[in-house]
């Protein structure tokens, strides 16, 4: 592999001189479509991609393969939950995102935070942006109905 990605939206840098032939799909795939779903792409979350409440989102290098676009979880902007089993919470990667977060179930909170950290727990049917503040995914905004939204561990009530 003739390229290296970048640290946060793992976008490949082609390494001059390289990638002979290939250029168009490093371009297509591992940058053109990232930077697609970065901007407005809508990862669709349920019960089924979370391991007993949990699911961790990682950034995934873009490159060449198409296939590989398909496994990209931490690039997308809107991350839709629905469906939930149990009260959930997505860990996403430390680095400078936002992510409009939609909690779609009617029953299960939501939470999205940084590793080790409390992060920001949605309500059901709650949605809002969330934002990297470089130890913790704090509340930028909530959208939708008044409902009670913990901050680091205290409750606080979020209006539109």
């Amino acid at each position: 592999m003739a390229y290296t990605p970048t640290s946060l939206l793992s976008l490949p840098i082609i390494t001059t001189g390289s990638e002979s032939g290939l250029w168009g799909d490093v371009t297509n795939n591992g940058l053109t479509q990232y930077l697609d779903i970065a901007i407005a792409g809508r990862n669709a979350l349920t019960s089924a991609n979370f391991t007993a409440g949990a699911l961790t989102l990682a950034n995934t290098a873009g490159t060449n393969s198409t296939t590989n676009i398909a496994a990209t979880s931490a690039q997308y902007s809107t991350l839709y939950v629905s469906s939930l089993a149990t009260n959930s919470t997505i860990t996403a990667p430390s680095s400078n995102r936002n992510y409009l977060v939609i909690n779609a179930d009617s029953t299960y909170t939501l939470t999205v935070k940084a590793s080790g950290q409390t992060g920001i727990t949605f309500s059901p049917g709650q949605s809002g942006l969330v934002a990297f503040n470089g130890t913790d995914y704090a509340l930028v905004g909530t959208i939708g109905p008044t409902v009670p939204v913990a901050r680091g561990g205290t409750n606080a009530t979020a209006t539109p």
